[in-house]
């Protein structure tokens, strides 16, 4: 009886230390890799469709220069909506997101857009100031 409850216990604790490790490995997932080979520059998202990331609020910038990606992310920064899953979910973040056929920048809105040449020009400011936080009414 002794050797049951301790070959028990032994298996009990070896499929929770399973889960465990399932877990763990589960919550490091970046689900929004959308079956590219390379993980996405740090703070630019994956080029995957965002319909409900614009429904729920959030603003998408598609930009074609790489170098964009640094006075983007700046921009959103200090529009206090940098590309958090917190943020995502409470549809206050901006998300980068590369496109060489961008053509500049592209914002996205829910039925909203907006393309500049350059992150500098002012409009794309004005456009994530007015768009950012309006989901799709239901």
């Amino acid at each position: 009886m002794r050797r049951l409850a301790g070959a028990l216990a032994i298996i009990v604790l070896a499929v929770a230390g399973l889960f465990g490790l399932l877990a763990f490995f589960n919550s490091r997932d970046d689900s929004t890799t959308g079956g590219r080979t390379g993980a996405p520059a740090p703070g630019v998202a994956a080029p995957a469709a965002g319909g409900a990331l614009l429904k729920g609020g959030n603003v998408v910038l598609a930009f074609s220069d790489p170098t964009f990606a640094s006075r983007l992310k700046a921009l959103a920064g200090s529009l206090g909506a940098p590309d958090t899953p917190e943020l995502r979910a409470a549809g206050q973040a901006v998300v980068l997101r590369p496109d060489p056929k961008a053509g500049g920048v592209i914002a996205r809105a829910y039925r909203h857009t907006l393309t500049v040449n350059t992150p500098a020009d002012p409009r794309l400011q004005d456009f994530i100031e007015r768009w950012l936080g309006r989901v799709a009414s239901r």
